[in-house]
């Protein structure tokens, strides 16, 4: 079965992706989704949820949090099933999802039927500001129920599987007000569903914290467990909380498990085949991203088997057969063993760290080093012909500039004028290739008056170490040595100019991560290694891009190991670009008259020149223009597309779109309570 794609909304401000897996009716036994009445007698399915996020203007957070504690799901006729229900799940950051989705909960057993509406119970919902003020707990209303209307209802069917997502529009949802001198914030959720399908992917999927337990180099899987938040009542009925995750050739994998025997350190790309070394089972975590199969056959058949056959509902495999413990057999599915199946375009083995931030500047290939063709300056040196061997491309024993001065009571230096202005982003420096000699401390100096310092001693081995930072222009480099050991002096000096392709940038990281300095935080984009990928590099809708797609004032997520320290850089495993537009333009007020295809709104401000501030503004709109309300009661806030036609007079609106001539034309207009 192909799913299509019932898109509720162009994706805007902060999302809560929520996908829906219905599967096979039968297996697994006991536990699952509990109901209230009767919802459909045919079968039964499997349901899962992911939060996600899209951007919004919400400058002054670091985090908008959310934990919730019950998932509903109300079919056509009112009947509702418990999709989940217990202790708080989260926090999510819904500002930390603006790239990707993380699953909520997976629950067994869900009557199939004609769903129309899904209920999230919040425990808490908070805001984490930027500037380090105390977290702001808004009071949520409608008795922390949040129901959510689809624009086309959806079904759950028997032996298949659906993916809801829920885009969660944060930008419109927080609400300033004023309290004498001092800001409060009302939060009136504004939500939107689509069905994810063949038509329609979706946001990336991240499966984190799991452990392999199971792998198969001829299928190319390896089995990913305790990566599904699965809801219990009673026995599992999803399977172990397990995935099969399939690698294909153009997967990506990275290590940083250093208590596997094989294992590069570090982050390091590595060949496929490393990822299917027997060593691996047992090892965690894992985190896979990418996205849930939606072929009929390795997902809509892998939940149970079918009927009459063996594996068929409630019962198990045979003993000894193949696959761990209750799996079905292998003809139950092409995953042959039961399990939902995921796409993976990222594997990272280890810890590894994901950042947000935004890219300030590119950091050209290192293809040409300038140093080779520079004139040597020093400070003073051995002897006249030392000077040059610096600079001549050749690292080996004692081989390089020696300095007279002395070491307890002086500083020395080496400087290297080139012809013209060069631009730079890396140095890379070599101590001499000698024992009884070290360099301690010092720091690169540039001809803009900027400097690099570092108080790191360079290995005695002739080891390299890279100094990347922010492209600049300079007409010469110098190198101080400020502190050594015996003697001052260096090996060899490399200074690489930003031509060729980009292999690198700088990203400014957002508060409140785990990442805390103000300082641009260098990039390295990885080759790939034999056998293997690089840095993989997408959009969030996952479409291959390259380094030429990363641009400055890009929003990214970026995975990877921090390695250095001279200096620090992410040694990324995966990039996430933001190629959509950020900034739409936006508008709030109340609407004075409404005519057939435009209003007249009274704006607090406008975006559209030549007006900017408050006053009458023209807002337009047509049958493609999506129109949302907002109700509020004591039981529960909810949201539901309307016709234009409920559009009147004194109504409070907010409206996304586009200017032109002075006017906006609108793609989203939401009616506030």
């Amino acid at each position: 079965m192909v799913f299509k794609h019932s898109r509720s909304l162009k994706l805007l401000g902060l999302l809560a992706l929520i996908s829906l897996v219905s599967s096979c009716g039968g297996g697994g036994g006991g536990g699952g989704a509990t109901g209230t009445g009767s919802v459909s007698p045919s079968g039964t399915g499997s349901v899962g949820i992911l939060l996600t996020d899209n951007p919004a203007s919400l400058d002054m957070f670091s985090g908008v949090m959310m934990t919730v504690v019950k998932v509903e799901l109300f079919e056509e006729s009112g009947e509702k099933v418990t999709a989940y229900e217990g202790d708080a799940r989260g926090p999510y950051n819904l500002l930390r999802l603006r790239n990707e989705s993380k699953p909520l909960t997976f629950s067994d057993d869900v009557p199939s039927g004609r769903y129309c509406k899904i209920r999230l119970t919040l425990d808490d919902m908070w805001l984490s500001f930027k500037d380090g003020s105390p977290d702001y707990h808004p009071k949520l209303p409608g008795n922390n129920k949040l129901d959510l209307n689809a624009r086309d209802c959806f079904e759950v069917l028997e032996n298949k599987m659906i993916y809801i997502q829920l885009d969660m529009d944060m930008g419109k949802s927080i609400h300033v007000v004023k309290r004498g001198n001092r800001d409060e914030y009302n939060i009136r959720p504004v939500v939107f569903i689509d069905v994810v399908g063949h038509d329609f992917k979706g946001r990336l999927v991240r499966l984190e914290g799991g452990t392999i337990e199971d792998v198969n180099r001829a299928e190319g899987t390896i089995l990913l467990c305790n990566a599904l938040p699965v809801f219990q009542d009673g026995a599992s009925g999803l399977r172990d909380e397990c995935v099969t995750v399939y690698i294909g050739r153009d997967t990506s994998a990275f290590d940083n498990d250093t208590n596997d025997g094989n294992t590069t350190e570090g982050g390091d790309a590595i060949p496929l085949a490393e990822v299917f070394a027997p060593e691996r089972v047992g090892r965690g975590p894992v985190t896979v991203v990418g996205y849930f199969r939606t072929d009929a056959n390795s997902v809509y058949a892998a939940r149970k088997g079918s009927k009459g056959s063996k594996g068929s509902k409630g019962s198990k495999g045979s003993k000894g057969s193949k696959g761990s413990k209750g799996s079905r057999d292998k003809e139950d599915s092409d995953n042959g063993n039961g399990y939902l199946g995921f796409n993976a375009l990222v594997v990272e083995l280890g810890e590894f760290l994901s950042l947000d931030g935004e890219v300030t500047s590119t950091i050209g290939g290192s293809t040409v080093n300038e140093a080779l063709n520079a004139s040597p300056v020093v400070s003073s040196t051995t002897n006249p012909d030392r000077q040059f061997q610096a600079n001549d491309g050749i690292v080996k024993l004692n081989n390089g500039w020696v300095a007279e001065e002395d070491v307890a009571t002086e500083s020395a230096w080496i400087r290297l004028e080139f012809d013209s202005t060069i631009s730079t982003h890396r140095v890379v420096l070599y101590d001499v290739v000698n024992t009884d000699m070290q360099q301690e401390a010092g720091s690169i100096e540039f001809s803009d008056g900027s400097t690099i310092p570092f108080d790191t001693p360079l290995p005695d081995d002739g080891t390299p170490v890279v100094f990347d930072f922010p492209t600049k222009q300079t007409d010469w480099v110098q190198v101080n040595l400020t502190q050594a050991r015996n003697f001052f002096g260096l090996g060899e000096v490399e200074v690489y100019s930003s031509e060729g392709a980009d292999d690198g940038f700088n990203m400014a990281v957002e508060p409140g991560q785990s990442y805390s300095s103000t300082d641009p935080l260098p990039v390295a984009l990885q080759s790939a290694p034999a056998g293997g990928n690089g840095t993989k590099i997408i959009s969030k809708n996952g479409d291959p891009l390259t380094s030429d797609d990363i641009e400055s004032g890009q929003h990214v997520t970026v995975d990877g190991v921090l390695s250095g320290p001279n200096p620090l850089f992410l040694n990324s495993a995966l990039v996430i670009v933001d190629t959509d537009a950020l900034n739409k333009d936006i508008a709030t007020g109340i609407i004075n008259r409404v005519g057939d295809d435009s209003l007249l709104l009274e704006a607090d401000s406008f975006v559209c020149e030549p007006g900017t501030g408050p006053g009458f503004y023209v807002v337009n709109f047509t049958d493609a223009t999506d129109v949302y309300e907002i109700t509020e009661s004591s039981s529960s806030i909810e949201g539901d597309f309307v016709d234009s036609d409920e559009l009147e007079a004194g109504q409070r609106i907010d409206v996304s779109g586009e200017c032109s001539n002075g006017e906006l034309l609108a793609d989203t207009i939401v009616i506030l309570p």
